[in-house]
């Protein structure tokens, strides 16, 4: 990979779910929204990569699932991460 910046983003959607197994209630439907920026150089002792990621970008909220009792599980808001990686 070279040196130099690289950007991402993606998304994704659930439509209604059901939010038990009897089937009585809806958890509702989501877009979640990621993204990234990297910048990698060269150390002059390998490859370095700064990385910056943020998960649910928009702060939606929604249910990630329902599969255990007795209610829901709401998904974590916005989350930020920060990584450093060497390679030798």
């Amino acid at each position: 990979m070279p040196s130099g910046w690289r950007f991402g983003a993606g998304a994704f959607a659930a439509n209604n779910r059901w939010g038990n197994n009897e089937n009585t209630f809806k958890i509702g439907d989501y877009i979640r929204v990621d993204t990234n920026v990297s910048y990698s150089w060269d150390t002059g002792f390998g490859k370095a990569t700064a990385q910056f990621n943020v998960t649910n970008l928009f702060d939606e909220r929604y249910y990630a699932s329902a599969t255990y009792t007795p209610g829901v599980l709401p998904a974590p808001g916005r989350t930020f991460i920060a990584r450093l990686r060497f390679e030798h």
